[in-house]
């Protein structure tokens, strides 16, 4: 398995990494395929920048959340 490095403000991704480097987490039975679609998942261009489309996703979030009453 070899894994690329990238930057994450996640915590979770953190901790996981962590785990699968001093093998808290066996990942002999983890399928590459699998482990690769959860990182793709969550890992992408967005990682790195929102940029436009980004930011305009997280103002629609906020008005939505504003109408809902949730914040």
């Amino acid at each position: 398995m070899t894994l690329d490095l990238g930057c994450s403000s996640c915590p979770n991704d953190t901790f996981i990494f962590h785990a699968m480097l001093h093998n808290c987490i066996d990942t002999r039975e983890l399928d590459d395929e699998v482990i690769d679609g959860h990182i793709h998942l969550y890992v992408n261009d967005f990682s790195i920048s929102l940029g436009d489309t980004g930011m305009k996703a997280i103002k629609t979030l906020g008005r939505m959340a504003e109408k809902l009453e949730i914040f």
